[in-house]
Parts: structure tokens; C-alpha cells; sequence
């Protein structure tokens, strides 16, 4: 078994290699490299996550530089490891509980699974590392009942979980609904001051301090710019509730009622996981494909779980057996229809960058629309924002306020526009970018349906003019037009 899940961490490793990195974690293996070289995080690069995501980033890229190899094959490498680290470690677990042999047989499964095909296109993303580094706390949570664990071992689960869990508050919701689902099993307080609890709470006191004291501008500058801002950001409601992963809640319910009796302590544990992620994706509520791997993971845990319990059922009852299949499908299956990562616009950009090393600026609210193609032509990325993403919600903040009423509100967006263009105008001024991408669709993304041009926002300050001037329109379609500066 051993043998196997290293082999799988290699195969993925290769696999993955081939294909592109998903915008996000594209961006931040540009961002991040300019981190190890000296650049600082909230003011020489201006992104919106908190800064454990470019700390868990920099092994990959330390494996890069070593090896001599590209940073996405790098990156690919360290996470496959990590992968490969949980894996080993969650079996280990299992084979020391007491769970029948069967049910052995799914969790051994579903650790590669989850961890190393379920987020097929979403490769490297948050949520996948969080799946990675919780794997073995999950695992010993629905086990510690007959999974033995020693001091060190409980230690070292909460110090890995909380690499995780940290990434994103929301994701804390997974642990604590689990650990109140301990408290009502043991009808004791006893699960929530457990020894990896405590560990997870004092790493997150630490790291709270961290950030508070090492990253003071996150907290001072970009809490609030994204608390004013980025609420424009998502897809449609109905698109944020239409997700496949959630066809096997239904499926769940109805083993719990039909079954209530083998729903044992175990499963029920899963079961929690899988709410709290499903809690977490809401708080979120932007309806990004990654942020539901979490909760795909363990629905897709807890159905196979239940059906290994009621396996004489599934062979008797079509229905049920179909329920499952459904329920596979939402979870995994769409995952897998994906596929890999494909960029959005590789295609149609690449053809007119001449050379690697080209300064790039893509002006467009999309990080999809500059990653993973930047990396992908070896750029030079020409902007210290990965994407515009201060002026949509700026803008229809304000379209949506009544200005004549409350004349300080939107003073307050002017003021952020303002913001954002200063900073647009200072990074053509300190990177000149070589070829310029502008979005100049009339429906931009994130906007809220507000008519937006790009260059008659940057037209309004004076410096722009000249700056402007010195570039010369090479192409127009597909929604972009397509600037190149003069010698």
C-alpha cells in the first residue's frame, strides 16, 4: 500500500507537470517569487488573501531553484509530496483502527482521491492544500476511538491541519462542527480542549500575532479595501446553488433516515466534516469551482462511507444504488468532466508576444484573464494588483448608491477609484509594459451591468496623456484590444 500512494504521488506529479496551473495558483507562484526576491507583501504586491498562502508557496518554488526546474513543475513536485506525506500518514491511521475491513478498504481509496484527482482542475488551489494537510486530522478524528495515537503524533496533526485551516477563516467551520459533533457523541467537553485542538488554536493565536505584527498593512490597508470592494465578486446566485457536489446531500439523508441505525459514530464524523465544509463554501458564497472541493471531498467520503455499511442494500435496492451513482457523479465525477486547467486566454494572447522576458499588463477585472498566460510566454508581469479587482465593486457600489442622498458614501468610492487609479498609473510608470491587454468588453464581469471603459477611467488623471501616447493599438477582438509601446 505504502508503494502504491508513492507511486500515485509521482504519477500525479507527472501529469500534472503537463498541464497549466489554474489562474490563482499561477499568480501566485509570480507573486510569490517576487516575495523571495524582496518585494513587499500589501505594498509591492497588492492581493487580498491573507499571507500564510504565499509562505506555504515558497517550497515549491525553494524546489524549483534546486532542481533546476520550471516554477510550475516545482510547485507540482511539492504538492504532489505533501499529497503523497497525508496519504501515507492517513492510511497509517486507518490500519491502526478498528473499523471492519471494508470500510478499511473505501478510506485507503479515498485518500488518493480526494487529494490527488478530485481537484484535477484545480490543482495546488487553497482548498486542495487544505484537503492535503486535514486528510490526517479527519481521519483521526471519525477513528480516535479505536486508533490509538500517541502525544507527538496529535501534536503533529493539529500543527499540519493548521497550515490549512489557516489559509482561510472560513475553513475553521470544518473543525468545529466536527469537534461539537465529538462533544454531543462523548457528552463531554473533553473533544474540545483535546490536545490538537489546542495546538491548532494556540498556531492560530501565533499566527494571528504574526500577520498583526510581520504584515501590518494587510490588516491596516487591505481588510478594509476588500470589506468595501470585493463583494461584487462571484457568479450569479443560482450558479453559486447549482453545484453538483450537492446532489449527494440528498443521497446522504436518505441513507441516515433509511438507516439511521448504521450510521455509527465513524461515519457520523464524516458526516460533520462534510457539513462544515458545506458551511464554509456559503460563508464564502462566491461559487468558484474550488471553493466546493473541500465539501465534494467529504460528501464524497460520506456516501462511500454509508454505502459500505449497506452494501446488501445497494445490491437489493436499484434506487439506492442509483442515489449513490448520482452522488459519485456530483462529487467526483464533474470534477473529472473538467479535466485539467485550460487557460482562457492563451490562444488568442500569445501570438503577439514576441519574446520571453516581454513586460505584460493585462487591464481586465479577470485574474483569468493574465494567468496562467503570463507564465505560460515567460513574461514579466507588469502590475503590482493580479487583477483589477479594487474598481468593480467600487463602481457599482456607487451605481448602487443614491449620491444625491448620501453624498459621503459615494465620496468614499470616488476615493477608491481614485485609489485604484493611482496605483494603475504608478505601475505604467514603474514597469512600462512592453504590450498591454485591455478588456473592453461592453459586459465586463463583476461590474453589477455598469457601462465601464478602462481608458476613460485612466484618462481622468493628467499623467496619463503622456503616458499613453507612446503606445500604438496592434489588434482588436475577442473582447481585448492590444497595445504596444514604441521604442
Amino acid at each position: 500500500m505504502r508503494l502504491l500512494l508513492v507511486f500515485e504521488g509521482l504519477t500525479a506529479a507527472l501529469f500534472y507537470s503537463q498541464f497549466h496551473l489554474s489562474h490563482d495558483n499561477s499568480w501566485y507562484l509570480i507573486a510569490t517569487r517576487r516575495f523571495m526576491e524582496g518585494a513587499t507583501l500589501y505594498v509591492d504586491i497588492i492581493e487580498l488573501n491573507p499571507p500564510l498562502a504565499f509562505y506555504l508557496t515558497v517550497p515549491g518554488l525553494f524546489i524549483a531553484d534546486f532542481a533546476g526546474l520550471p516554477d510550475k513543475v516545482g510547485y507540482v513536485a511539492y504538492v504532489c509530496i505533501l499529497a503523497t506525506i497525508s496519504n501515507l500518514w492517513a492510511i497509517s491511521i486507518v490500519r491502526r483502527s478498528a473499523v471492519e475491513p471494508l470500510r478499511k478498504t473505501v478510506l485507503f481509496a479515498a485518500a488518493p482521491i480526494v487529494t490527488l484527482l478530485l481537484p484535477i482542475s484545480e490543482f495546488g488551489q487553497r482548498e486542495h492544500l487544505l484537503i492535503i494537510v486535514t486528510l490526517p486530522y479527519f481521519y483521526r478524528s471519525a477513528l480516535c476511538q479505536t486508533a490509538p495515537s500517541s502525544l507527538v503524533e496529535r501534536i503533529a496533526i493539529g500543527v499540519f491541519a493548521t497550515l490549512g485551516f489557516a489559509l482561510k477563516p472560513y475553513f475553521y467551520a470544518a473543525a468545529l462542527t466536527v469537534t461539537l459533533a465529538r462533544t454531543w457523541q462523548d457528552r463531554s467537553l473533553r473533544p474540545l480542549i483535546s490536545v490538537t485542538n489546542i495546538v491548532i488554536a494556540a498556531m492560530t493565536i501565533a499566527y494571528l500575532a504574526f500577520v498583526f505584527v510581520m504584515h501590518r498593512e494587510y490588516v491596516d490597508e487591505i481588510v478594509p479595501l476588500a470589506t468595501a470592494v470585493y463583494h461584487s465578486y462571484g457568479f450569479p446566485i443560482w450558479k453559486r446553488l447549482a453545484q453538483p457536489a450537492f446532489l449527494a446531500v440528498p443521497v446522504l439523508l436518505l441513507f441516515i433516515v433509511g438507516k439511521r441505525r448504521q450510521t455509527d459514530q465513524t461515519n457520523w464524523l464524516f458526516i460533520a466534516a462534510a457539513a462544515g465544509f458545506v458551511l464554509s463554501y456559503f460563508l464564502q458564497f462566491k461559487g468558484w469551482n474550488y471553493q466546493i472541493l473541500p465539501s465534494a471531498a467529504y460528501l464524497f467520503i460520506s456516501v462511500a462511507m454509508l454505502s459500505a455499511c449497506n452494501a446488501k442494500a445497494l445490491r437489493e435496492r436499484l434506487v439506492l444504488a442509483v442515489a449513490v451513482m448520482v452522488a459519485v457523479l456530483g462529487t467526483l465525477g464533474q470534477q473529472i468532466i473538467r479535466g485539467p486547467y485550460r487557460s482562457t486566454t492563451l490562444a488568442s494572447f500569445e501570438p503577439f508576444v514576441e519574446r520571453r522576458g516581454m513586460s505584460i499588463l493585462v487591464i481586465s477585472s479577470n485574474l483569468s484573464a493574465s494567468f496562467p498566460f503570463v507564465n505560460e510566454v515567460e513574461g514579466t508581469w507588469s502590475s503590482r494588483l493580479p487583477a483589477q479587482w479594487i474598481v468593480p465593486g467600487a463602481i457599482a457600489a456607487k451605481a448602487a448608491s443614491n449620491c444625491s442622498y448620501d453624498r459621503l458614501e459615494c465620496s468614499r468610492y470616488d476615493a477608491l477609484l481614485a485609489k485604484a487609479r493611482t496605483i494603475m498609473i504608478e505601475d505604467f510608470v514603474q514597469f512600462e509594459p512592453q504590450i498591454v491587454f485591455i478588456d473592453e468588453r461592453k459586459s465586463k464581469d463583476y461590474f453589477g451591468g455598469q457601462d465601464f471603459n478602462y481608458l476613460d477611467f485612466l484618462a481622468q488623471d493628467k499623467r496619463f496623456e503622456a503616458i499613453w501616447s507612446r503606445y500604438d493599438e496592434l489588434d482588436r477582438g475577442a473582447g481585448y484590444s492590444v497595445w504596444a509601446k514604441g521604442e
